[in-house]
């Protein structure tokens, strides 16, 4: 990692490029990483004003970013994940949450850019536990190699500033996915829901390779569209139940899982 003081020039440009407080510049091959903090939040960028990852200083254990929370939907239909994978690190919002949440799991994270794990241990207060180990590796090689039925979670969250890794976003990795899932296990992955094409194309290929339905949920004012894979297709009841495991994990979590059977029902008409 190519480290930029901040009187350097990367650092100068960032100040003009973003409101708010620059806590970090650097470099590394894939691209620029820099850490911003504004109004009580610190946020993880690449190069872009998307924001990777967001921590706010006053509550660092909530999910700030309404997707990441959306993305937890999954556990309507697995609420007891004792192995969870998550692909794509940013600032480790998730990986800190379901490392809290759930204390007799065991956590694998693989995140690309090393640079970019150690800025979520530097900046976002990722925890260093035997429980939450994190590999530096590309995605797809990781699920390629890991041995079958390993997780009962996964939750799918590789972008660049620009767009989804191209190692994710494609049928093969999505396929060794689908494998890696135990019994009842479920894969939940952040899409991008405002190309309608991109979006219609990560459809597909969770439809290619999971029990039926596809679920998708529209993260509420936002661009971002999570897709909801199964491994077994979910019960009559199960579906009926929902609205009242909801209440529970809502009660539990803290997260707006009611909104969420909401929105799943809205968006997926025909399965409910």
């Amino acid at each position: 990692m190519e480290e930029h003081p901040c009187n350097g020039y990367h650092a100068r440009m960032a100040q003009f490029f973003y409101s708010g407080d620059i806590l970090h510049v650097s470099r590394d091959e894939y691209g620029s990483i820099e850490v911003v903090e504004q109004d009580g939040v610190r946020a993880l960028h690449f190069g872009t004003h998307s924001r990777q990852s967001a921590m706010n200083l006053a509550d660092p254990d909530r999910l700030e970013l309404s997707y990441t929370r959306a993305m937890l939907a999954a556990l309507l239909f697995h609420d007891s994940p004792r192995r969870m994978l998550l692909v794509g690190l940013g600032g480790g919002s998730l990986a800190k949450f379901t490392w809290q949440q759930f204390p007799q799991s065991r956590i694998t994270v693989v995140e690309k850019r090393a640079a970019v794990a150690q800025i979520a241990y530097d900046w976002f207060d990722l925890p260093k536990d035997r429980r939450l180990q994190v590999h530096i590796a590309d995605g797809l090689d990781f699920v390629r190699s890991a041995e079958p039925d390993s997780y009962d979670l996964i939750l799918v969250d590789a972008y660049h500033g620009h767009g989804m890794a191209a190692e994710i976003a494609q049928q093969a990795f999505y396929q060794r996915c689908a494998v890696l899932l135990a019994n009842g296990g479920v894969l939940s992955t952040n899409l991008w829901g405002n190309d309608a094409q991109i979006l219609a194309h990560g459809l597909r290929m969770l439809e290619e390779h999971y029990a039926r339905p596809v679920l998708q949920l529209h993260v509420q004012g936002k661009g971002n569209v999570i897709g909801l894979g199964l491994q077994r297709a979910p019960s009559v009841a199960v579906l009926a139940g929902l609205r009242d495991k909801a209440a529970r994990l809502e009660a539990g979590l803290g997260l707006e899982f009611s909104l969420f059977v909401k929105q799943l029902k809205r968006t997926n008409r025909r399965w409910f």
